[in-house]
């Protein structure tokens, strides 16, 4: 799927009917990623699958820091169904509690 504008990636990943798949792959950097994994996790019914990083953004610090540096060394993780955990966060600035909807925007 081509992305158009911002978000495009988050409402993809949090509305796709991820019974269709066994694995999501992004394309991207830094930011469709993290637009990726909120979008999981923002997700209503809760489902997640795994989430491929195709590295092919300005920075790549996110496949650089698991010592992905080139699409073939990407590709050769999906293919290979080589997955990793990662933990993830979230930082509250402007108030003390989360008082909204689960990663809501």
């Amino acid at each position: 799927m081509p992305t158009k504008k911002a978000l495009d990636t988050f409402y993809y990943a949090s509305e796709v009917d991820l019974d269709n798949y066994s694995l999501l792959v992004a394309a991207g950097g830094d930011g469709t990623y993290h637009e990726v994994a909120n979008g999981m996790l923002a997700r209503k019914d809760g489902k997640k699958i795994p989430f491929g990083m195709l590295p092919n953004g300005s920075g790549n610090d996110t496949c650089s820091s698991m010592g992905i540096f080139t699409l073939d060394h990407a590709l050769d993780y999906i293919v290979n169904g080589m997955v990793t955990s990662i933990d993830t966060i979230k930082v509250l600035i402007d108030h003390d509690k989360d008082e909204q909807d689960k990663w809501s925007l």
